[in-house]
């Protein structure tokens, strides 16, 4: 026979029972009550509903999902090669013309003096004979001889001989240029003087720039004329 402590566990698990059911009934209508809108009333037509609700489709709400672009395809941002810097370009100098050089007072200008030519008019020998002419020559200073290489030059009178005689001189406006030029017939003897040339040319006349014709020495006994030409170098 059971003693009274097993009396009481038997009575406790009847209560415990009958308090799972009731909270699973319990659990059981607010469910029916909340999702089947509150229609309590026969298990019949609840589980039509249930199956109705079963029958519906069941939509499971998706986001949209990112199309995922491969890196090789996605739009990179430019590469930019920079321009080189351009070297500038140095300005070309401006050149600036010199003046023309004027002469110094104190150094003044060169000139040249060409004796070109010597004509015969009176070689004072008898007849036709030819004279043994030779001119000396002076020129502020300078002193030539014509002919250099022998004493005298054989000439008749009426012909005419080359000379080539040069002299290069510096004159300033305030020098003259002086020309000397004389003449002999070479004899046994004596000899004959023929005339002298003397000219003298200043900055007025430009110091006698140009070519000279014909000039004439004075003519002593025998006679002559030179042809020449003064020019600035």
């Amino acid at each position: 026979m059971p003693g009274p402590g097993k009396k009481g566990n038997s009575v406790l698990r009847i209560d415990l029972i009958i308090t799972l059911f009731m909270v699973t009934f319990g659990v059981l209508w607010i469910y029916l009550y909340i999702f089947q809108g509150g229609n309590t009333t026969g298990s019949k037509n609840t589980v039509a509903n249930l199956q109705k609700q079963a029958a519906q489709p069941f939509t499971i709400p998706v986001s949209p999902v990112e199309t995922i672009v491969p890196i090789s395809t996605r739009a990179t941002t430019p590469t930019f090669t920079p321009i080189p810097t351009a070297t500038p370009v140095p300005a070309t100098p401006t050149l600036t013309p010199l003046p023309s050089a004027t002469p110094s007072p104190s150094l003044g200008s060169k000139y040249k003096v060409t004796f070109t030519r010597l004509n015969v008019i009176n070689a004072t020998e008898p007849g036709n004979d030819a004279g043994e002419v030779w001119l000396s020559f002076s020129v502020n200073g300078q002193t030539k001889r014509w002919p250099e290489s022998t004493q005298y030059m054989q000439l008749q009178t009426g012909q005419n001989s080359p000379v080539n005689v040069e002299f290069i001189v510096i004159l300033n406006a305030s020098e003259k240029l002086n020309i000397f030029v004389n003449g002999t017939e070479v004899d046994v003897a004596f000899d004959d003087p023929m005339g002298q040339i003397s000219k003298i040319y200043d900055s007025n006349s430009k110091f006698g720039l140009g070519t000279h014709f014909n000039e004439r020495s004075t003519c002593d006994k025998g006679c002559f004329s030179l042809d020449y030409i003064i020019e600035r170098i």
